[in-house]
């Protein structure tokens, strides 16, 4: 499964949504893709901390209603958004 991944934090296991935007879909999984934990609609100022080693999880910040079709165990494929501009 192909998705657009807003931001991708990379060998980390915690995550604090206060400067982030409100309702973001946030996403844990191993070094190998596969998902360990899903939270939707996560409102500002919560914290996440899973147990798993750091050096072995990513987070990934989703576009919301994005993870609408994802559960626990699927291994997914990354594309990151980048933004380009032109200036003439």
């Amino acid at each position: 499964m192909n998705i657009n991944v807003n931001k991708i934090y990379r060998n980390k296991n915690s995550f604090n949504t206060f400067f982030s935007n409100n309702n973001d879909y946030i996403v844990i999984n191993n070094k190998n893709n596969a998902i360990l934990y899903i939270y939707r609609n996560l409102p500002k100022y919560k914290y996440i901390k899973v147990m798993e080693d750091n050096k072995n999880t990513s987070i990934l910040v989703l576009p919301e209603y994005s993870s609408v079709g994802l559960k626990i165990g699927d291994v997914i494929n990354l594309k990151q958004i980048t933004m380009t501009t032109s200036i003439n």
